[in-house]
């Protein structure tokens, strides 16, 4: 999408003045990260190195953030030689 608003959505949630670029980690660690993992593991139990990225999409929906997972990894779990 191109538009900053999640970025905008964390920098208010999770900047503080006193602690600077560190609580925006933890922030984007809980916000983000922790929950697009759990999306990749609900579609494959099991990250394997190698095999094709799945792409992820991120918003704001409803006052909170929201993944979608637009290219889901390849199932049957065929490795890509370099």
């Amino acid at each position: 999408m191109g538009d900053a608003t999640v970025c905008q959505f964390l920098a208010k949630k999770g900047y503080h003045f006193d602690l600077g670029a560190r609580s925006l980690i933890t922030t984007v660690k809980e916000e983000v990260e922790d929950m697009l993992v759990e999306m990749y593991l609900d579609v494959d139990e099991e990250i394997r190195e190698g095999l094709d990225l799945a792409q992820f999409s991120v918003s704001v929906s409803g006052g909170r953030i929201v993944g979608n997972l637009t290219n889901p990894p390849d199932r049957g779990g065929i490795a890509k030689e370099d």
